[in-house]
């Protein structure tokens, strides 16, 4: 069997036009046609007006959260500040108080020394108010003393 010439048995079929490349449809630019054809622009234009708005309103609320906390670092420093003052004068009253009590306790120990007769009396008709606020400075002390190691 001989390999025919295909070419001669077509050459009487009714050539196709060639299309130039211009006039060439290209897919990609179809295909935007059809998608901006149906596409409102009544529509776009007012989703881009919220957009808008929406964008201003967030930059003034960004604004807004911005100075509220610059007002509030400055609000806290000036806080903490006192805070730290207020607890200096504290521990130092505190310190002046244990002072106190302690030189009531070294007179209270030389009076007994110097007149057993006359502090025993006194001690027998108070006795028990002493005892209590003993042991209630003794609970003041032992309890600073573990929420400072805490701190």
């Amino acid at each position: 069997m001989a390999v025919r010439d295909i070419s001669l048995e077509f050459a009487d079929w009714p050539p196709v036009p060639e299309l130039q490349l211009t006039e060439r449809p290209d897919p990609c630019a179809e295909f935007t046609k059809c998608m901006t054809k149906g596409i409102n622009t009544k529509d776009i234009e007012s989703m881009m007006d919220i957009q808008s708005h929406m964008l201003s309103r967030f930059e003034k609320t960004n604004e807004m959260l911005l100075n509220f906390n610059t007002l509030s670092s400055a609000r806290y420093h000036a806080t903490n500040k006192d805070f730290q003052q207020h607890t200096a004068l504290l521990t130092s009253m505190k310190k002046d108080l244990d002072s106190v009590f302690q030189r009531i306790r070294t007179l209270k120990a030389k009076l007994a020394k110097q007149h057993p007769d006359s502090f025993t009396a006194c001690t027998v008709s108070v006795p028990l108010a002493e005892e209590e606020e003993e042991e209630e400075e003794l609970e003041e002390e032992v309890v600073p003393s573990e929420s400072n190691n805490s701190v």
